[in-house]
């Protein structure tokens, strides 16, 4: 997907990600997270797939995603 931006995130950080992911909707910005992998989706290869496609990275930094 063209443009595509990957989030990386800890778990712990989930609400900040989907506000972040609104305003990011918000101004047109195609996204991926793995809160749009659906059910019987080998969440492994779709991730893998995301980040290859994917033109840009946001990576959450978090006290928790250091530790994870």
């Amino acid at each position: 997907m063209k443009n595509l931006v990957f989030i990386s995130y800890s778990r712990s950080d989930k609400y900040f990600v989907e506000k972040l992911s609104q305003k990011l909707k918000s101004k047109g910005v195609k996204f991926w997270y793995d809160a749009k992998i659906e059910a019987g989706d080998h969440w492994d290869i779709k991730i893998e797939e995301k980040i290859e496609s994917a033109k840009k990275l946001i990576l959450v930094l978090s006290k928790s995603s250091v530790a994870s």
